[in-house]
């Protein structure tokens, strides 16, 4: 074995066992992270617009209506029921986003097996 030839004996060797070459960690983070990023704005939107209208029940009402007099746990029932209502449907808002999201994949991977036997139908007609 000579000098010159070790930098390919060991490409040989271990080329095939090196897969960052092939398949990268990071290939497609940028797509998760965006992910992340929508999914963590729909929890916090959601947890806003909770905590907003059960504060919306519990002072709004004693605000607009002072002289109805509702004691702290009418006050407690009446938000609870608003931010029970609103939680259901920021709910169904985010299972029907979820729903879109995987039709709307199933779509994509549809349009580009589409278009790659389409490239292959046209390549045979060229040919």
């Amino acid at each position: 074995m000579t000098w010159k030839n070790l930098p390919v004996r060991m490409y040989v060797l271990v080329g095939s066992i090196d897969q960052t070459r092939s398949n990268s960690l990071l290939q497609n983070f940028g797509q998760e992270m965006r992910e992340v990023n929508r999914q963590m704005v729909a929890i916090i939107n959601t947890l806003i617009t909770v905590g907003g209208s059960f504060a919306f029940g519990f002072w709004g009402v004693q605000f607009a209506y002072p002289h109805l007099g509702l004691d702290i746990a009418e006050r407690m029932l009446l938000g609870l029921v608003c931010a029970t209502i609103v939680f259901f449907a920021d709910l169904y808002f985010i299972v029907k986003s979820m729903s879109d999201d995987e039709i709307e994949e199933k779509n994509e991977a549809k349009k580009k097996k589409w278009v790659e036997s389409s490239n292959i139908s046209l390549q045979k007609k060229c040919q």
